[in-house]
């Protein structure tokens, strides 16, 4: 959906996102970075615990590829939401 479309369908959704902010707002029917951060934990706990000391490979979108690099490298909220980079491409 273009913004366009965003705010033709969804009209209360630029006050929504100043009040909590890109990092938890939710999109309608999605899900926050901060969801998906948590969800992305405990996938990186039990990776962690099936296969200790063993490398695995992980392919995913984007959003994931950042918040991967949130939790695993310490970034901050607006490191994730600031992303300064070209957007990574999925399963990159």
């Amino acid at each position: 959906m273009t913004e366009a479309e965003a705010r033709k369908h969804f009209p209360y959704l630029q006050g929504y996102w100043k009040t909590f902010g890109p990092f938890f707002a939710r999109p309608p029917g999605g899900e926050s970075f901060a969801d998906m951060a948590e969800r992305l934990t405990a996938f990186w706990k039990l990776v962690c615990d099936r296969h200790p000391n063993q490398v695995v490979w992980f392919f995913c979108h984007g959003g994931p590829v950042r918040l991967f690099r949130y939790i695993l490298e310490g970034w901050s909220f607006r490191d994730v939401v600031n992303w300064q980079y070209e957007s990574p491409e999925n399963c990159g």
